[in-house]
């Protein structure tokens, strides 16, 4: 076999060798951090469900430090995509051409980020880096980089008892006072209570910020014969403009659910009561 033989029969194996040693960029480049806009200050700030705010996020490229430009990649067409299932609503930001060089880390954004509005605390909102980039022999790579983002990290504080069982007497007011340790600016809250009785149109409902002697009326005689006040106000149920009296308060204090039964005959008690405050 001449040279010209030899080569020939030994070209298809000296590219598949000379391709595959072009790293793939998933184990190349990789996730380091996300923040809300403080470099050094993950989850520094959140993004409540229902609103929109911006992200950052670091990648690393693992390769070593080196001055030849085979540890150098250029990322292009960088976006962030909502992972199937996420809360995420939707997403904006993209750049061209950001050079990450081996051994550093690049910090990319702001992405705005829209949160689905039912979202709950704890649930996954993971989104996808997507981008390619070129390698030494301007083959073309596409890479997807899942970056962990939970809802769980936005500021809430919650009180919620169930089987309560304090009485409601006709003509008497009934008192079921809890307190509330954690310390967050209010900036929105939800409330449901479950009240027993067998005609609402005798209760008048009043839940109070204790520290501050801020009542908010819930309920004042309306429903006539109806059974029960089972219902929940505020940012995820219906509007209660008075609720808004509670923002700026500082949620550590006792709080005061008050129901005054102001007719005759009928008897009930407070079965349960949820109050979620959040902060922004």
């Amino acid at each position: 076999m001449n040279p010209l033989q030899i080569l020939t029969f030994l070209f298809p194996f000296i590219l598949c060798t000379f391709f595959s040693a072009a790293p793939a960029l998933s184990s190349i480049i990789s996730f380091e951090s996300i923040d809300y806009g403080t470099i050094g200050s993950p989850y520094k700030d959140a993004i409540p469900p229902g609103q929109a705010g911006d992200i950052y996020i670091t990648v690393m490229n693992s390769a070593p430090s080196s001055s030849s430009s085979s540890s150098s990649y250029v990322l292009r067409d960088v976006h962030m995509q909502a992972r199937t299932g996420s809360c995420v609503e939707n997403i904006v930001g993209e750049w061209t051409q950001p050079l990450i060089v081996g051994g550093a880390s690049l910090r990319l954004g702001p992405f705005r980020i829209t949160m689905k509005a039912d979202c709950e605390r704890g649930q996954s909102a993971a989104l996808l880096f997507v981008g390619t980039y070129r390698d030494t022999i301007e083959q073309v790579h596409r890479t997807w980089i899942e970056v962990p983002f939970f809802v769980q990290s936005f500021p809430v504080v919650q009180f919620a008892q169930s089987n309560i069982g304090i009485p409601v007497h006709s003509q008497q007011t009934s008192e079921f006072t809890f307190s509330i340790h954690e310390q967050i600016p209010i900036a929105g809250v939800t409330l449901s209570i479950n009240i027993q009785h067998p005609y609402i149109g005798d209760l008048v409902v009043h839940l109070e910020h204790v520290a501050s002697g801020q009542r908010v009326e819930l309920h004042r005689r309306t429903g006539r014969n109806k059974d029960n006040i089972v219902r929940t106000w505020g940012r995820n149920g219906d509007s209660l403009p008075a609720l808004s009296n509670l923002h700026g308060l500082n949620s550590l204090s006792d709080w005061k659910l008050t129901v005054v039964d102001e007719m005759s005959q009928d008897d009930g008690h407070i079965e349960s009561l949820n109050l979620v405050l959040y902060a922004n």
